[in-house]
């Protein structure tokens, strides 16, 4: 006995939920895969930025320590200055053969 029309549609439309359902399974498990990848991604980026920031902090570091270093350069150059500036006859720059 061959199928009646009323089983060809049952079975067409069983057919059709069934690839639908495998269809939107595929999105969900594609979705999914994205997730985790984006979740991998970030963890990495967030290793590495922090990474940058200990860099940056080691850099700054340094950066005030040779400011401080500077100021006290300048200090020194600037008492100098005036040390010579205050004795002149002693601190005179004498050209070519003077005496």
């Amino acid at each position: 006995m061959a199928p009646s029309r009323a089983d060809e549609n049952v079975m067409s439309n069983r057919s059709a939920k069934i690839g639908v359902q495998h269809k939107l399974d595929l999105v969900v498990e594609g979705h999914q895969m994205l997730s985790e990848k984006i979740d991998r991604v970030e963890e990495r980026l967030e290793s590495r930025i922090d990474c940058v920031v200990r860099k940056l902090d080691t850099v700054a570091a340094q950066g005030s320590a040779t400011a401080a270093k500077l100021d006290a350069i300048a200090a020194d150059l600037t008492a100098h200055r005036r040390d010579t500036e205050a004795h002149p006859s002693l601190y005179k720059v004498k050209e070519g053969g003077e005496k």
